[in-house]
């Protein structure tokens, strides 16, 4: 193992940050001024094309997507060689409560990780001094420090990992390659649906307005000239309007003394007053409105173009999921919040396959259910997907009263009670997704109506967690075994080895501990097994590129063609038969299938049969 580090830097003197942006060496707008390549005692300089020649290697980086993606970019084979992140080793271990506040930028981690290293003292004032661009021998030194410090770094990390974690830190690291290639190549959209969804987003808004009586004067309902609510967007103002205008109780503070708006307080009061619903509801649609229809609009401002560029962020959140940066530098706008984008079709219409190529999205067919059946052992829910039903409809059925075999006649019907968009199907989904990981009865209301658009009362939400319990009665079990187990070991572990560690065990963190006891070992295996079946998609299907990663679906590039159609069903079938027996050394007694839509827009896929 070598390690490796680059070094850019922008060729448009008003744009410096063009150097952070790999994309821009394909416009001759960047270029890598040098590349270092050596170990923890010595390193030199190498040209680019020396990559092409020599024999496979493992490099190991530093923040690897941005190397690696440059070097693509400049015509680097980047598939030949192995590539491992040493900032990922380092999350691997430090993935804890008491450490998320950490810093992972390499003169923070060499502090930590190697605080011996003799060069220590000048590596860290070299990395705090102001970088001049012209200055060679500056980036030069600093070259060389890098590549020892990050191969020192990986060395320590290494050995501090299990050896499941290491093979699965490997597998994590397959992805480096297909995420820096779509980083470069970006995401194409179509601008004249950028604002498509606008006037029914600002409709909603402003009809949530008018109930409340916070709009601005002269606001016309989903009109020209709307604008949104001053009133909703300001805390100061909305706090005034809460806890003197209303006179709710104030429960919640920020850390100066004011009285809170955020999230958290907002959820609180909810239970106590339904027009608090519909705040949370209009910050819901305004999130839409700003992230998802003006940031593209902003983002191809600024890339003079339509192909957006999200930042793939591996292992960004503490369940080991990907995450995409919108903005270089918290400032420069590149794309839209991905990771976030909202379910439905109005928003995600603007992702248009590029000419002669489909977008396909391979989901794993209710992933964190069946991984909860298999990891809670929850055999009543183990028996559903032995029989072949459909889990959300099984609920859908409990809610509506009916056998299932009637409900799935109905729904197959497409009447509107079952299948329509508030349907009981859609209801039994609701109650599925939100049960699981233990969500007290306030919170679950405020999900209905804010993140499903469901409105229900308490009752109602009562009866249906009531329905779940009945149906799984195993689940609250689990719960209490996840709980007992974290506290013993200290740490909460996904099927494939990802650990988080917990320590909050205190009365004011209990409660998000032990939920995070909860959800760790099922929503970190759902990250992992994305990151097997990434690995193994860009290792057997390489003509299917990747794209991005989101929630439980995986996004590629394919053929507009026949052959093109046959690799997806293949893939697909691949899918269903993950090895994880050898990548974890687990084996499902139940399916873990894989669905598979296409489409040349992303908001109007159609799954294959």
């Amino acid at each position: 193992m070598k390690a490796l580090d680059i070094e850019t830097k922008s060729l448009v003197q008003e744009h410096p940050e063009y150097a952070l942006q790999p994309w821009r060496l394909l416009k001759n707008e960047s270029e890598i001024t040098l590349i270092a390549m050596g170990d923890g005692d010595l390193a030199e300089f190498i040209p680019w094309k020396e990559l092409n020649g020599m024999p496979k290697e493992t490099f190991v980086t530093w923040n690897a997507i941005f190397d690696v993606s440059y070097l693509h970019a400049q015509g680097v084979d980047v598939a030949r060689h192995t590539w491992v992140d040493a900032m990922l080793l380092c999350k691997w271990h430090d993935n804890c409560q008491h450490n998320e506040q950490l810093g992972y930028s390499l003169a923070a981690c060499a502090q930590r990780w190697i605080p011996q290293w003799q060069y220590l003292p000048q590596f860290i004032k070299l990395k705090a001094a102001e970088a001049d661009p012209s200055h060679d021998k500056y980036w030069q030194v600093r070259a060389k420090l890098d590549v020892m410090a990050t191969y020192l770094i990986a060395q320590v990390a290494l050995g501090k990992l299990t050896p499941k974690q290491r093979k699965s830190a490997m597998i994590e690291a397959k992805n480096i390659v297909p995420n820096a290639k779509a980083y470069v190549r970006g995401i194409p959209t179509n601008p004249s649906h950028y604002e498509l969804p606008i006037p029914g987003l600002s409709r909603q808004m402003a009809e949530i307005e008018c109930r409340l009586g916070v709009s601005n004067t002269g606001n016309h309902i989903g009109g020209k000239g709307w604008e949104p609510s001053k009133i909703l967007r300001s805390p100061k103002q909305l706090a005034e309007t809460i806890y003197n205008k209303w006179g709710l109780h104030c429960n919640q503070r920020t850390p100066k003394g004011e009285p809170s708006t955020d999230k958290a307080a907002l959820t609180y009061l909810a239970d106590k007053d339904d027009k608090v619903l519909e705040i949370l509801a209009w910050r819901e649609l305004n999130t839409r409105l700003t992230k998802f229809c003006q940031s593209p609009v902003k983002a191809s401002k600024y890339l003079s173009d339509s192909v957006l560029h999200p930042e793939p962020k591996i292992f960004s959140t503490y369940t080991g999921r990907y995450t995409y940066a919108s903005k270089i530098k918290s400032k420069f706008p590149i794309a839209m919040a991905l990771h976030q984008i909202p379910r439905g079709p109005d928003v995600r219409r603007m992702v248009e396959a590029p000419e002669g190529k489909l977008l396909v999205e391979f989901d794993a067919s209710g992933q964190e259910a069946r991984l909860l059946a298999e990891i809670g052992d929850v055999h009543s829910m183990l028996d559903v997907f032995r029989s072949g039903k459909k889990i959300h409809a099984v609920m859908g059925a409990s809610i509506a009263g009916i056998p299932y075999d009637e409900f799935m006649r109905r729904y197959k019907a497409g009447e509107e009670a079952y299948a329509g968009p508030s349907g009981t199907y859609y209801c039994g989904k609701f109650v599925n997704l939100s049960m699981q990981y233990r969500v007290g009865a306030a919170k679950q209301r405020v999900m209905a109506r804010v993140q499903y658009g469901l409105r229900k009362d308490q009752t109602t939400i009562e009866r249906w967690r009531a329905l779940y319990h009945h149906t799984y009665p195993e689940v609250k079990s689990y719960w209490q075994r996840a709980i007992n187990l974290a506290r013993e070991r200290g740490y909460a572990e996904t099927l494939a080895g990802r650990r988080y560690y917990l320590d909050k065990w205190g009365k004011d963190d209990r409660w998000g501990t032990e939920s995070s006891a909860i959800n760790f070992p099922i929503q970190g295996s759902g990250g992992d097994m994305k990151n097997l079946a990434i690995s193994m998609l860009n290792s057997k299907y390489p003509e299917l590129e990747f794209a991005w990663d989101l929630h439980d679906g995986v996004f590629v590039w394919a053929e507009k063609s026949k052959f093109g159609m046959e690799l997806v069903l293949e893939a697909r079938d691949a899918l269903d038969n993950l090895d994880y027996e050898s990548a974890w050394g687990w084996k499902p007694r139940i399916k873990m299938p894989w669905d598979a839509a296409v489409g040349v827009r992303w908001g109007d896929m159609k799954e294959l049969r």
